[in-house]
């Protein structure tokens, strides 16, 4: 064979068919189904909204909310939170910002509606309202 022949090579299966573009690794995807706030965290108020009890640090990584192990605020100024626990309220601040406030909390930025599966918080009158998916 000289070397003006054109001699196909046929890739081996551990070599991309394209040598510019090689075999992405392969991807680690979680094998869990979505968490979901669970109806025995909400608690109804007077005026039939609810609050919802979350743990902070957060426990788990619920669809809607940052991962499990992420500390809510408000912090003091030297990083400390201010409430922790299992009996925090979440609190969603204008702008989306979660946060959580001492058990018993039920001012607007804390209250919700629920309906079909999705827990909706309105902080701010002239701002969006914010969905959290949620199991009764």
């Amino acid at each position: 064979m000289t070397k003006h022949d054109h001699h196909h090579h046929e890739p081996d299966e551990h070599e991309s068919p394209y040598p510019d573009n090689p075999v992405p690794e392969p991807q680690t995807v979680p094998t869990t189904a979505a968490t979901l706030l669970s109806g025995k965290q909400f608690t109804k108020l007077d005026n039939g909204k609810y609050t919802v009890t979350i743990a902070n640090p957060l426990k788990y990584s619920y669809l809607g909310l940052p991962p499990g192990g992420t500390t809510l605020g408000p912090f003091d100024d030297k990083g400390k939170p201010l409430y922790t626990g299992d009996e925090c309220v979440l609190s969603l601040q204008p702008g989306g910002d979660l946060q959580v406030r001492a058990k018993g909390t039920a001012g607007a930025w804390e209250s919700c509606s629920k309906s079909n599966g999705l827990a909706s918080f309105v902080p701010d009158d002239k701002g969006p309202a914010y969905g959290i998916p949620y199991a009764d």
